[in-house]
């Protein structure tokens, strides 16, 4: 389902979708006040938002929090202008599970939204790229930490999982076994303290929290 007060974000949106035997965009709203009764009504899998809507700057957000009370298996993609780790963190404060962040201005085909409806329809997560890289630069320039002791390949492979990729695409990408992958974020995330690296929405949420948290 698609909720974004601008028509023609929602049209182009419904037109990228329209080819694909994976996504059926079952309806459309232009306020946070539909979502609930039209989710209620259509039983949508996944809803694609915006921060921004008629209520309010922040609107997105307060929608999306509701959500989790209310639809709880619900998947939703925030699909922003804003380039902002403040606005991708303030997301996945109530976890990652089924959530994703993307910036409008970074999509680049149909298969990228394909892939984060999929994602989060299982309870994935996913986040661009951009918001980790700004983490990652950010932790780097603050006081020494964890972190640091990370080896490059390590720091790396936290920015992927921060990202939300699966340890068989991070193995993929950078030419590893997929057990390689598994003991290698099992050690950064015993090494960091974030608890169990298995569990894939948390551990998103904790490599996140991780990059962000300032260094004491």
């Amino acid at each position: 389902m698609l909720a974004d007060d601008a028509y023609l974000v929602r049209m182009a949106l419904a037109h990228l979708f329209r080819p694909s035997e994976a996504v059926t965009v079952v309806g459309q709203c232009k306020d946070a006040r539909s979502v609930g009764p039209l989710l209620d009504r259509l039983r949508a899998d996944v809803l694609i938002t915006d921060i921004q809507m008629p209520a309010g700057p922040d609107e997105g957000f307060r929608l999306v929090a509701r959500l989790r009370q209310s639809h709880p298996a619900l998947g939703v993609i925030v699909v922003s202008t804003y380039a902002d780790v403040a606005y991708a963190l303030k997301l996945f404060e109530d976890g990652s599970d089924g959530r994703a962040y993307l910036l409008k201005d970074r999509i680049r085909d149909r298969a990228q939204l394909i892939d984060a409806v999929r994602a989060v329809a299982d309870g994935g997560s996913t986040i661009d790229p951009k918001i980790v890289q700004d983490l990652v630069r950010t932790r780097a320039l603050k006081t020494r930490s964890d972190v640091d002791d990370l080896a490059p390949h390590e720091l790396e492979t936290l920015a992927l999982v921060a990202e939300g990729q699966s340890d068989a695409t991070i193995a993929e990408s950078r030419g590893l076994t997929e057990a390689a992958v598994e003991e290698d974020v099992d050690a950064i995330f015993a090494r960091l303290g974030l608890g169990d690296a298995r569990l894939s929405g948390r551990r998103v949420n904790a490599a996140l929290l991780y990059l962000a948290d300032p260094v004491p």
